[in-house]
């Protein structure tokens, strides 16, 4: 199963990306800061053993969110839940 999680590097969206990837599901984490993304990706990879993607998306700009979303569409059929924190 797959969460989206936006504002993921950083407090209540770290914090929520670590409960979910703990009860096995996969993460699409989405994020202003690529290298904190990618940092939070490995560490959650090696943690929990869930797969997880991460992509740079400033939720304050259209054409990068309109970018995140044909991303992730390419990327999965189904995500069963959003969690926007951005």
């Amino acid at each position: 199963m797959s969460v989206v999680i936006s504002g993921a590097t950083g407090g209540v969206g770290l914090s929520v990306s670590n409960i979910y990837a703990s009860k096995g599901y996969s993460l699409i984490l989405l994020g202003r800061d690529k290298d904190k993304l990618n940092r939070l990706c490995i560490k959650i990879k090696k943690k929990y053993n869930v797969a997880s993607e991460s992509y740079v998306c400033d939720m304050e700009n259209d054409s990068t969110v309109h970018a995140c979303i044909q991303k992730i569409s390419a990327l999965t059929d189904t995500i069963e839940l959003l969690i926007n924190i951005a």
